[in-house]
Parts: C-alpha cells; structure tokens; sequence
C-alpha cells in the first residue's frame, strides 16, 4: 500500500507542473509558493471486485477536491493481486477498514 501511494504523489507531482525552459509553469497562483495540483486527478471514483483467492471483496476508493485539500476515501482493499493470506509469516487477513486521507492542493517543492 505504501508504494501505491508514493505512486500517486509522485504522479500528482509530475502533473501538477511542467517545464518551460527554466522556468516551471503552474496552473494556479492561489498558493503562497506558486504550485498547485488543483486540477490534477480530482472526480476519481473506482470500485472493481479483487477475485484474488485471499480478497474476494470490492476495493472502493475515489479522490476528489474541496478546493483547499486533495481528499482520498477507500475500504482499503487491494485493486491488484496480492499474495496468499494468512500465511505462516503474516497471520493477517485482508479486510476493509475506512481510509480517509487529506493532502494539501499546494506540495512543497524540494529541488536536490
């Protein structure tokens, strides 16, 4: 679950700007520092059935906007395969649980 949301940030941070020389272009000037991801990705409502032996249950998620925070909602269950639950190294089942998430419109830009 953690690569799939590093992913995600990831692209949000590729779509939210691009180059134009040297300079980056954004799409909203409401933020203090200029970069936005307002628009990037909002409106997004999925429900697909995992049939994965260890899952058999519907991954629910969407993204959408509020105008100030970028907000995901999901059950948390997997929308890819996933290995054999229980097993001797993890006694866990999947299961649903409520994930609910904000992330700001305006990312810090960290230039290495």
């Amino acid at each position: 679950m953690k690569q799939i949301r590093y992913f995600v940030v990831v692209l949000l941070f590729f779509f939210s700007c691009s180059k134009n020389g040297d300079q980056l272009t954004h799409e909203s000037n409401d933020c203090v520092k200029g970069f936005s991801t307002a628009k990037v990705l909002i409106d997004i409502n999925e429900e697909v059935y995992n049939s994965d032996e260890s899952v058999n249950a519907f991954s629910r998620y969407s993204w959408s906007s509020d105008g100030s925070d970028r907000i995901l909602s999901g059950n948390g269950i997997p929308n890819h395969e996933v290995g054999k639950f229980p097993n001797t190294n993890n006694p866990n089942t999947i299961s649903a649980q409520s994930v609910n998430k904000r992330f700001t419109l305006c990312p810090d830009i960290i230039y290495e």
